[in-house]
């Protein structure tokens, strides 16, 4: 059963149809920089995190540790500041949901650029956050209920 609480929520987090064209791509554009901020700060101590993690267990394990922080960090910022939406338990059921499938293909690449592919840890990095980055964009908006800003 969805509160009034979820659906005052949902309603307020969603992108309206009856908006301009203009109103909706600035709306897009705004969670789009804002996503970019969080996750730029999140990418950066991950990453390094990651890197130097690396160096004393394997690429999977370092990429699991980092992916928990970053996790616990980008849920306390996604709804409130990057996409201007309360975090309710559906929302946050959604969020954690998508973002271990993210995880899932986030290991998968760390797994082959580090055992099969041999290249360095710092490349392995980027490629997983190359990968993942714009997964997580989408899923977040999708999470927190906002609408496709095409109509």
């Amino acid at each position: 059963m969805v509160s009034v609480a979820e659906t005052e929520c949902a309603a307020q987090s969603e992108i309206h149809f009856s908006e301009s064209p203009a109103s909706r791509f600035a709306t897009l554009r705004g969670s789009f920089f804002r996503f970019l901020l969080a996750g730029a700060a999140n990418t950066l101590i991950t990453g390094l995190l990651m890197i130097t993690i690396a160096r004393w267990v394997e690429i999977e394990i370092a990429y699991t540790i980092v992916f928990i922080l970053g996790l616990i960090f980008t849920t306390a910022v996604a709804g409130p500041f990057v996409f201007r939406s309360r975090l309710t338990i559906r929302a946050l059921r959604r969020f954690v949901s998508w973002y271990l499938c993210v995880y899932l293909v986030g290991v998968t690449v760390a797994r082959l650029a580090g055992h099969h592919w041999h290249v360095s840890h710092l490349v392995t990095t980027v490629a997983v956050i190359a990968i993942t980055a714009p997964l997580n964009f989408l899923g977040g908006r999708r999470a927190f209920g906002v609408r496709a800003a095409t109509a």
